[in-house]
């Protein structure tokens, strides 16, 4: 398995391994990105695109990350501040802060 150089968390954060399902990006309100974990779906949060530190391990199409619902799901590690998000009509559960690709079959070390 490949040992990949995942960002630093910080402060109160916490790491996520799943599937991104969609991005969503709101006219004049904070970005939305929907990630299918192992026993739930979590709504992460974050002001903008630009808010989000994206990183890859994988090749993309184009390279591009864009809005939307994802054609396929894509495996990602989250890492987010949790209870910290916008209320809405739907459980937000926390802050986005970075968003890894990985492989599909990548396991972190520790859990082989």
């Amino acid at each position: 398995m490949i040992g990949l150089q995942l960002p630093p968390l910080g402060t109160g954060e916490v790491r996520t391994i799943g599937d991104l399902l969609g991005i969503e990006c709101p006219r004049g309100a904070p970005v939305v990105v929907a990630v299918r974990a192992a026993d739930r779906l979590l709504r992460l949060t974050a002001a903008g695109m630009a808010a989000i530190d994206f990183v890859s391990f994988t090749s993309h199409e184009n390279g591009a990350i864009v809005c939307g619902q994802r054609r396929q799901p894509e495996r990602v590690v989250v890492s987010w501040r949790p209870g910290v998000g916008r209320p809405g009509p739907e459980s937000n559960a926390g802050a986005l802060v970075s968003v890894a690709f990985v492989p599909k079959d990548w396991v972190p070390v520790g859990q082989r």
